[in-house]
């Protein structure tokens, strides 16, 4: 696991799910591109902010899919 993850119990996943706000989830994204030149760092970097978009509404999904299946 990276550094600063974190394991959510089951029984919290299932409190966060049923509850109708959405959830507080924070995934610290580190990248060393020491020595990348200058357009690998951009590209990189413009990866790192399409997932930051994207995150929210996978995880969403995934707990509403997980909701309706009853998993949480």
């Amino acid at each position: 696991m990276p550094v600063g993850a974190r394991v959510t119990p089951a029984s919290e996943s299932r409190r966060m799910a049923a509850n109708d706000s959405m959830p507080s989830i924070n995934i610290p994204i580190s990248i060393d591109a020491t020595g990348a030149d200058p357009a690998s760092a951009m590209r990189a970097e413009q990866a790192v902010d399409q997932l930051r978009g994207e995150l929210p509404g996978i995880i969403l999904s995934v707990l509403t899919e997980a909701k309706a299946r009853r998993i949480i």
